[in-house]
């Protein structure tokens, strides 16, 4: 989640534990005038780092990519359709629902990508995480825009924002259940689909998953 105090200067943090302030503060009741509060003043009282980044840009980017999401989205619905008896003609329609919904995914897809190579900082990004077995043009494209700490953040916050770090559930002898919460979710099931394939193909990767 993001906050802002002035124009482009924005923080970044995890919306699980901004609600949490906001609930230790005794705020139970949820509104913009005070989300907007409990955000300026989560991001000054914990002394988050700033970002000025080029927030139209980014905005933009993350729109084609809820858009691709959407058409995914409604590309299984209506293929789930055609489980069921239907006429001849009603197949027919679904199946051209289906071909429309594949050609909106690839101007899409051409979009997201003439927006990454269109801005020098979006470019050098995906250039980088490419390298990496397993992340492809989309999660790196994912990664620029829903997650534009990377790079700026330790290796420990990154983790933490994302939620993919489990936290200690302990107390004196007791051992609890170790889990994550909260977080980004499209940053994680984009890591997670680049995961599974980097199991495969990046030796590095796998030694490591193997260890867990």
């Amino acid at each position: 989640m993001k906050c802002g105090i002035k124009k482009q200067i924005i923080f970044y943090d995890n919306a699980v534990r901004i609600r949490q302030f906001a609930e230790a503060k005794g705020l139970l009741v949820k509104t913009d005038k005070i989300d907007a509060m409990i955000l300026a003043e989560h991001g000054l009282k914990l002394q988050l780092k700033t970002y000025t980044d080029v927030s139209h840009k980014i905005e933009k980017l993350q729109q084609w990519l809820l858009a691709r999401r959407k058409i995914i989205e409604a590309t299984c619905l209506e293929s789930q359709r055609l489980e069921h008896n239907h006429t001849k003609q009603i197949e027919v329609m679904i199946y051209q629902t289906l071909e429309h919904f594949k050609n909106q995914q690839k101007v899409v897809d051409e979009k997201i990508q003439t927006l990454v190579k269109q801005s020098t900082s979006f470019f050098h990004k995906h250039k980088f995480l490419i390298q990496e077995k397993g992340i492809g043009d989309l999660t790196a494209a994912t990664l620029i825009a829903e997650l534009p700490e990377l790079g700026k953040g330790s290796h420990q916050q990154i983790p933490a924002l994302v939620e993919v770090a489990p936290y200690n559930h302990d107390s004196s002898n007791l051992k609890g259940y170790r889990q994550t919460k909260g977080g980004q979710k499209t940053v994680r099931c984009g890591l997670y689909m680049a995961g599974n394939s980097a199991i495969k193909s990046n030796p590095k990767i796998r030694t490591f998953y193997q260890r867990l």
